[in-house]
């Protein structure tokens, strides 16, 4: 791990409390409730070993990408508005052409095979008021190709440099932009805007590494997240601070020995599970299954976490 303060490499033993270059403190922190009475929800998908070393990632993105995002809702009949709405948010042109169309694929579907050509990708999930609603993603194929044969980075401390990559950061914006606008038309409080972001992760199909990838740990870029729609805990994780920095929030990830989750920090009151850090409250969020609110803890979870925080995006 790295010291926070100096970003002085540390011993990751569970042992280390202060920097031994500049004295930050770096002790492990448990978590603190403000209620005992918490939502129940199914278990959260484990499996997630935690993470080893390897490469630094090669920069660079590909020319002629396309990413954008739409969204609808799907209202109820008795609704005084249209059924289905729609808007494309945001949009690079795509100069290589193709004759192939668009792949589409809902969530909760699996992936497709490999080539070339634009792909949409649509995740549903049901808005803080209650309304079935969807964003809808489309981008070049080859934008995946790109990311997917990057190397990986396997400390949490470096998972910051899966979100900040060219295509990732465009397509992350592409899907913030859209549930931003979609808050904005349906009047909703910035910790409801935060409940839009955790419904479509939580939407995305949890698998393990293994089964997946046929490797023990490969944390994934969000855009490969996006594409193959399922992610163990680190991946989700990944995505969601990604989606939750790019709407102006605090973030951090919330590792366990062998388990990933995200904390926020939300300036109006909660009630819930929270890691306090410098004064500040960073609710935790679980990404691996439908229903988890913030704040919301699994009683399967250790009570003891390192907290790798996330700068709100500019």
């Amino acid at each position: 791990m790295f010291c926070p303060n100096c970003g002085t490499n540390l011993p990751d033993d569970g042992k280390t409390k202060f920097c031994v270059n500049c004295g930050t403190p770096v002790t492990i922190i448990s978590p603190e409730r403000e209620y005992d009475d918490f939502p129940k929800a199914p278990g959260i998908g484990r499996a997630c070993a935690v993470i080893i070393c390897l490469l630094l990632i090669a920069g660079g993105a590909a020319g002629g990408i396309l990413y954008f995002a739409d969204h609808g809702l799907e209202l109820p009949q008795k609704a005084a508005v249209t059924s289905e709405q729609a808007a494309t948010v945001s949009s690079i042109t795509d100069d290589t052409p193709t004759d192939k169309p668009a792949e589409s694929v809902s969530s909760g579907k699996t992936k497709s095979a490999g080539g070339y050509g634009i792909v949409d990708r649509r995740f549903d999930f049901v808005t803080p008021n209650g309304l079935d609603t969807y964003v809808k993603v489309h981008f070049n194929r080859e934008a995946y190709e790109l990311y997917h044969a990057k190397p990986r980075y396997y400390q949490p401390d470096e998972f910051i440099y899966y979100i900040d990559n060219p295509v990732n950061d465009e397509v992350v914006s592409a899907m913030s932009d859209a549930m931003m606008q979609l808050a904005d038309e349906q009047e909703y409080s910035h910790k409801e805007l935060a409940y839009m972001a955790i419904r479509l992760v939580q939407s995305i199909s949890y698998v393990n590494d293994k089964d997946s990838t046929g490797r023990e740990d490969y944390p994934k870029y969000p855009i490969e997240t996006v594409y193959e729609m399922e992610g163990d805990c680190e991946d989700l994780s990944i995505l969601l601070v990604g989606l939750l920095r790019k709407m102006g929030f605090e973030t951090c990830f919330v590792v366990f020995s062998d388990h990933v989750g995200v904390g926020i920090r939300l300036d109006d009151a909660e009630n819930g599970t929270y890691f306090e850090y410098d004064g500040v409250k960073y609710y935790y969020v679980e990404t691996t299954a439908d229903g988890w609110n913030i704040g919301a803890y699994p009683e399967e979870l250790s009570t003891d976490a390192r907290l790798y925080f996330i700068k709100k995006k500019k």
